[in-house]
């Protein structure tokens, strides 16, 4: 029994595809919170992950989070928790993002 050639130019090579630069993403949204570190706190977990708190307990005695991302397999999260207190914001952002948010808070890019 013999293999089967492949033939030329079928071979497949391993390329990121357009569209699909997660870091760009990750990298520009840390940018964007870059101005509210100094009055938050940092959580250091992993590369992949950023997180903001406030620096004084001010929800139960925890920490209030304010922001965080984090860089999946195939996706890049975005958790903007203002939204859940401002209503209003909820609302007036709701119909521009519909199709992209995965939870209230929870923008999936």
């Amino acid at each position: 029994m013999t293999k089967k050639q492949p033939v030329a130019g079928t071979k497949k090579t391993a390329s990121a595809k357009p569209g699909k630069d997660f870091s760009a993403v990750f990298n520009a949204l840390q940018e964007i919170l870059r101005p509210y570190e100094k009055h938050l706190k940092i959580l250091p977990y992993k590369p992949e992950f950023h997180g903001l708190v406030t620096r004084l307990p001010v929800h139960k005695g925890k920490p209030f989070w304010f922001a965080a991302i984090r860089m999946g397999k195939n996706y890049v999260s975005y958790h903007f928790m203002p939204v859940y207190v401002n209503a209003w914001h909820a609302k007036a952002n709701s119909a521009r993002t519909e199709e992209t948010h995965a939870g209230q808070s929870l923008l999936q890019l």
